[in-house]
């Protein structure tokens, strides 16, 4: 399986219910494996190819909307708010795993 990071912006005004679909997709895709803590960022384990997966998802979002799939092969940082930047990868990242290690309080 490859690892994927999916990026959307995003533009619906306020009011407007969020991207239900996309969100349902993406889910669907991952089967299960995926990660989502940022509002419109995703990482998730698929068999898909990056090209594959955006022309599933391109249809679920609006004309204003922008949408990236990449595949994620090398070193990653992240920061949770300015407390503690990590250079190394999630475990999930690099190995195998199941579906709980992966949605676990993430969704």
């Amino acid at each position: 399986m490859r690892t994927y990071l999916i990026g959307c912006d995003l533009n619906r005004a306020r009011g407007v219910p969020d991207y239900p679909d996309l969100i349902a997709a993406i889910m669907r895709i991952a089967g299960g494996n995926y990660w989502h803590r940022l509002d419109a960022t995703w990482i998730l384990k698929s068999d898909r190819r990056a090209l594959d997966i955006c022309n599933e998802l391109v249809s679920l979002i609006d004309d204003d909307d922008d949408l990236l799939v990449i595949e994620v092969t090398r070193e990653a940082a992240w920061a949770e708010s300015s407390r503690h930047v990590r250079m190394q990868p999630p475990a999930y990242v690099n190995r195998e795993t199941s579906q709980s290690d992966w949605s676990e309080a993430d969704t």
